[in-house]
């Protein structure tokens, strides 16, 4: 028993905590490009919402690059439909009025696969990728993700939880059953 724990122990803590894609939290067709990295969206709801782009950054108005990736995010996600995956952490980004969501946008690539909007758009030179703290990490990013992955997200602060839960338990039960052999 002792070495069944020790052996799944330091397994617990290296399993890497794998968030997959979820496009399709939030739908909608986009009706606008700001720039090269925030667009409008009419949702299914009829709510129009503004998105900003998760972990990247394009040019800004007056500056080099701006209308290229304006061009670009246009041709590829203006008046198409667009599946988002939200920021479940903070979903409304902190940047001056807070009002825009914070999602990475995937347009249909095709029967099986999304094509993931930010990772084209960075492949293509028009934006960077910034690894901000939210849910997301840029660098683990593909560019085509399947429609239908059959794995949930699994936040990381869950992850730990649960591992943590599950070293207390088997603390415990090796604690009862070694204390009472002692006699």
């Amino acid at each position: 028993m002792k070495i069944c724990f020790f052996l799944i122990f330091p397994l617990l803590l290296v399993v890497p905590n794998i968030a997959f894609a979820h496009p399709g939290e939030m739908n909608g067709t986009v009706t606008a490009t700001v720039d090269g990295d925030t667009f409008h969206m009419l949702a299914v709801n009829g709510t129009r919402y503004t998105i900003r782009m998760a972990d990247v950054n394009a040019s800004e108005l007056g500056q080099i690059g701006y209308a290229e990736a304006k061009a670009a995010l246009d041709s590829m996600i203006y008046a198409k439909t667009v599946y988002l995956d939200v920021d479940d952490l903070y979903i409304w980004d902190n940047r001056g009025t807070g009002s825009r969501v914070v999602a990475i946008p995937y347009v249909d690539y095709n029967s099986t696969y999304f094509l993931n909007v930010n990772e084209a758009m960075f492949l293509g030179g028009f934006l960077e990728k910034k690894d901000y703290p939210n849910e997301f990490s840029p660098y683990s990013w593909r560019l085509y993700e399947p429609r239908d992955q059959g794995v949930p997200e699994f936040p990381s602060s869950i992850f730990m939880f649960l591992v943590v839960l599950a070293l207390l338990v088997g603390a415990v039960i090796f604690w009862k059953r070694h204390s009472g052999n002692q006699d």
